[in-house]
């Protein structure tokens, strides 16, 4: 018994001395914030458990700008966008410089806000004039190149993809452009009537990466335009057996920019068909 009783009084201390350990771990509000951060982790995105911990975070220290954007996450994929936007503007106003590709992002991809979108990007771009902004996993210049096209401003879009292109070119090595910067100027430059140029930027994308499905099915539509239907029909048939082959890009949460569809390409073949056997 008195074993028992000395074993016991023995773990009073060792309690807490854990306990003032773990308030030591939380001696400012950032540190407990990163703590809960860290425990959303182990839980599904959306689910009760994770908002529960982001919530956790952003109560120990609001200032926290990661805990503010993680939670609006679920909110805008499940499209519920009143609260998913209230949560990322306040992750914006805390850190402006981390998280205005993020909203720019959402703003293109979910509500097709592309004037909106721009502005978020425009703004980043301008609060660092020394260096190029990395976005959605692109240079910036690549983004907002994307979102004059899809405004229609192609003049706008070309000179933002050529800077992109140009940057990288200087500083890294034409190798190391992203395929889909040569392929949307190729599509800008066909929509601004610069045919043989765009062709040259199709041809660049697929250079770089041959089984480009989209590269080959705008390839063969400038083709088709420029009265080639059987060199036309070559490359819609390359689109297809590449399509097939399950080479496309595709995103589970919105549409791509010009996106191509089995239907589109079945479509086409059928037209340089057609204007083949006249």
């Amino acid at each position: 018994m008195k074993k028992a009783i000395y074993i016991l009084l023995a773990s009073v201390p060792l309690f807490f001395a854990c306990s003032k350990k773990k308030e030591a771990a939380w001696s400012s509000p950032r540190r407990e914030a990163m703590h809960w951060f860290e425990k959303q982790k182990e839980y599904p995105e959306g689910s009760r458990e994770e908002q529960y911990y982001l919530q956790k975070s952003i109560d120990a220290d609001p200032t926290y700008a990661a805990a503010w954007m993680e939670k609006s996450v679920a909110h805008n994929r499940r499209g519920e966008f009143a609260k998913g936007f209230e949560l990322l503007n306040e992750a914006v106003r805390l850190a402006p410089l981390e998280y205005l590709g993020d909203r720019a992002y959402v703003k293109y991809t979910m509500l097709h806000d592309y004037e909106g979108a721009l502005e978020d990007l425009v703004l980043l771009d301008s609060m660092t004039p020394d260096f190029t902004d990395a976005v959605w996993g692109k240079d910036i210049h690549h983004a907002i190149g994307i979102i004059h096209m899809q405004l229609g401003n192609y003049k706008k879009a070309l000179a933002s993809f050529d800077r992109s292109i140009n940057g990288i070119v200087a500083s890294r090595g034409e190798e190391w452009v992203d395929v889909k910067t040569f392929f949307y100027r190729g599509v800008v430059k066909m929509e601004l009537n610069k045919y043989a140029s765009s062709i040259r930027d199709f041809d660049k994308s697929i250079y770089y990466f041959e089984k480009f499905t989209e590269a080959h099915f705008y390839k063969g539509k400038v083709l088709l335009i420029l009265n080639q239907p059987q060199s036309a029909c070559h490359h819609f048939r390359k689109a297809k057996k590449y399509f097939e082959e399950g080479y496309l890009y595709k995103n589970y949460y919105y549409e791509a920019p010009h996106q191509v569809y089995m239907s589109d390409i079945d479509e086409a073949l059928c037209g340089c068909k057609e204007v083949a056997e006249r």
